[in-house]
């Protein structure tokens, strides 16, 4: 074998060493941002789950309110415009109950931040305005609202929770 064959050979394995090398370190690259992706990915669905579900305690606590006030809404026919202390304390046990459920829309919030879904949060924040003004009417100003007017808002409230779970739906389905 003389200089120019083995100066070949030698080109030859180091062109393909060179090669393999680099098509090697490519692919691992390739595979770790795609593990990097995917753990973002399920991290990013973890979160909204979790959002999901504090959001989920919070309106099941809510029914439970709103059940409570249509109970006793419906005993005031006709209508009169004071609680009795028995209607007030059931309604004001609820109520507790009630605000200890906020732990789990702060929970919801904290996720939804998190995850910069701001349209979410938006459609979160209606929801709450609507649940809010109701429960000031009734706890804080003891009013009595109307059957009529109560349904109205409940209807509304069901409209609101109703668009935020269709948002948190949206950013589930998501890709990337």
């Amino acid at each position: 074998m003389n200089g120019f064959e083995l100066a070949d050979t030698a080109i030859k394995i180091g062109l393909g060493a060179a090669i393999s090398g680099i098509a090697t370190f490519q692919v691992a690259r390739l595979n770790h941002d795609r593990d990097i992706e995917k753990q973002a990915l399920t991290r990013r669905l973890d979160s909204l789950e979790k959002a999901s579900m504090a959001f989920q305690q919070y309106a099941h606590v809510w029914r439970r309110w709103r059940g409570r006030l249509a109970g006793v809404l419906q005993e005031k026919i006709p209508p009169v415009d004071k609680y009795t202390p028995e209607q007030r304390k059931r309604i004001l046990e609820i109520d507790a109950e009630f605000q200890k459920a906020r732990e789990h829309l702060i929970v919801a919030v904290a996720g939804l931040h998190l995850l910069g879904a701001d349209e979410a949060l938006k459609r979160l924040n209606l929801f709450v305005e609507e649940v809010t003004a109701l429960r000031d009417k009734v706890v804080f100003r003891k009013e009595v609202p109307t059957l009529e007017y109560y349904q109205e808002v409940v209807d509304r409230v069901i409209d609101k929770k109703g668009a935020f779970e269709k948002s948190l739906s949206a950013l589930y389905l998501k890709k990337g």
